[in-house]
């Protein structure tokens, strides 16, 4: 039932573009589908698990500043629609004093400021890239007990703009405390399409027929269109794009997924002296792992 109901997903995905309707567009940047998509299948445990192991960072944090305890410092990093983030703010404690959310969707920013408005918490909102963030802050003396990044470092396609992110980030870190942490999925080296050593950002034509690769997609994709049989908006909009997209040549990738072994290692050549790994949830795409570094 799976296949069959993933095959007629294609096939429905294909007759629409054949007639002009390409929906593959701004998929992150419309509120509608990508807001369906992570409130419905496996994405709230997710979002749910993710929430939790943020907590864990910020009492972490707390419990490592003592008698230096005072509002922690909160930069987050493509926040989105705050999934993540604001369940962690409901709980006000630890305190945060200081919250800069970075996100280039309007739309997405929008929500997660409402969502904290309501709960009264203060906050300052930069509708940008995290590459244009860094860039206006270059300069900046600016110093954060945690720079937060849930699933949207994957939108850094370059490991040159991974370094420069990785090395900005834990020079404008507090030195005792401070701690980069990442959530992302934990997907197999031939996902990417772009070879073992990811030197380069344009996949080739067999780097994205890879039967391995298409194997994994066809498996992880059964799982992952089963669970929107009851919201097509989602298949339609969303994850037959997403799909399809993976598969385009002649240009560079607009994403970009890493094993979570080279997250550590990108950390840490930066200079991350300690990073810390685990398990997050087990989603169908890849299992969700978090990653805390830090510079002690």
């Amino acid at each position: 039932e799976k296949l069959r109901f993933f095959l007629q997903s294609m096939l429905a995905h294909i007759e629409r573009n054949l007639h002009g309707d390409d929906r593959s567009k701004d998929l992150y940047s419309e509120g509608n589908p990508f807001e369906d998509f992570i409130h419905y299948g496996t994405n709230p445990p997710l979002y749910e698990n993710t929430s939790e192991f943020l907590r864990i960072q910020f009492h972490t944090i707390a419990r490592e500043m003592g008698a230096d305890a005072r509002g922690l410092k909160v930069l987050d990093l493509g926040v989105g629609s705050g999934m993540a983030l604001v369940p962690v703010m409901k709980a006000s404690h630890p305190p945060v004093s200081s919250l800069t959310l970075v996100e280039p969707s309007r739309d997405l920013l929008a929500i997660t400021q409402k969502s904290l408005s309501e709960l009264g918490i203060p906050h300052q909102a930069c509708q940008c890239t995290a590459q244009a963030f860094l860039e206006q802050h270059a300069n900046s003396e600016e110093q954060y007990d945690l720079i937060e990044a849930t699933f949207s470092l994957q939108n850094l396609v370059s490991a040159a703009d991974r370094e420069r992110l990785f090395r900005w980030a834990l020079s404008h870190l507090h030195p005792k405390w401070g701690r980069m942490v990442i959530a992302e999925f934990d997907v197999p080296t031939y996902v990417s399409g772009l070879g073992e050593h990811f030197d380069s950002t344009t996949p080739t034509r067999a780097g994205l027929l890879n039967p391995a690769r298409i194997e994994y997609f066809s498996r992880t994709y059964q799982q992952g269109v089963a669970e929107y049989v009851d919201h097509p908006l989602v298949i339609r909009g969303f994850l037959m794009p997403i799909l399809f997209g993976k598969f385009t040549t002649g240009g560079p990738c607009t994403t970009l997924e890493l094993p979570a072994s080279r997250w550590e290692s990108e950390l840490r050549a930066a200079g991350f002296r300690q990073v810390e790994r685990r398990s997050v949830y087990p989603y169908w795409w890849g299992p969700c792992v978090g990653l805390s570094a830090s510079s002690r």
